[in-house]
């Protein structure tokens, strides 16, 4: 299944429910409905209210990390594609296996509410050599790269932010879902100019750690804040009253 060299362009409709490229399977838990082999290449999304491309498969069950009756969308590529005026993010992927996202640039997603880029419920996906810019928020999100529940080995290496309202990166998962998880993440050789610096927010942060998280590791990456700028550096929250937990944060830069 490809998508290449396609625009994607003013789609307007309920705000944040429009998008240029959206998927969802049926949910299914014996294997026989899901995609092998996408690829989304050189597409622009441009004025959209709401994401750039979302891809959804459900087909499968992963209420724990022993991913029993899961069967994802594997050879996910979304390579060499740009956004800008989309009020979301993007792109958002869930259920997909070694996911690949790489070369893109978001100058100006997440226009109000959303990030530059959004996995869930995926394992080992790769970002990488992407270009996020100019995020804003409600409240909430508004991160280069938010890293959501039921992820697990998601790495996010050399990479860049600039103006995110809501900050660099974030790893979130809500601790009231016991069944619920966020495990080995890996952040590391990107750069963040200018992130986490909404007003009057306890989640303006350049790195945000947010509930059901374990074993994160968060190195190598450099954060500079201008001068004159108000902006949170590290937050660690205990959503669903569980706190994240073996974190290792360390060799990085802040220049404050």
């Amino acid at each position: 299944l490809e998508f290449s060299n396609l625009d994607f362009k003013k789609i307007h409709g309920l705000t944040e429910e429009c998008y240029g490229i959206y998927a969802e399977s049926e949910t299914n838990n014996n294997g026989t409905n899901h995609w092998d082999g996408v690829l989304i290449e050189n597409c622009t999304f441009d004025t959209i209210n709401g994401a750039g491309c979302k891809w959804k498969d459900k087909s499968g069950v992963k209420a724990d990390q022993d991913r029993a009756h899961w069967y994802p969308t594997l050879n996910f590529v979304f390579r060499n594609n740009y956004g800008t005026n989309l009020q979301k993010y993007l792109v958002s992927w869930s259920g997909c296996e070694g996911a690949l996202v790489e070369h893109n640039l978001g100058d100006e997603v997440g226009t109000i509410h959303g990030n530059g880029m959004w996995p869930f419920n995926s394992d080992n996906s790769v970002i990488q050599f992407n270009d996020i810019r100019h995020t804003r928020t409600d409240g909430a999100d508004g991160h280069a790269y938010d890293l959501d529940f039921n992820c697990k080995g998601t790495i996010v290496q050399y990479n860049f932010g600039a103006d995110c309202q809501g900050g660099a990166l974030c790893l979130t998962c809500n601790g009231e879902w016991s069944s619920s998880f966020h495990s080995a993440a890996i952040a590391r050789y990107n750069i963040f100019v200018d992130c986490g610096w909404i007003a009057n927010s306890e989640k303006r942060d350049n790195i945000f750690l947010n509930g059901r998280v374990t074993n994160a590791k968060i190195y190598n990456n450099t954060f500079y804040i201008p001068a004159g700028r108000t902006a949170g550096i590290i937050n660690v929250n205990d959503w669903g009253g569980v706190w994240p937990n073996n974190i290792k944060i360390h060799n990085n830069i802040f220049h404050v």
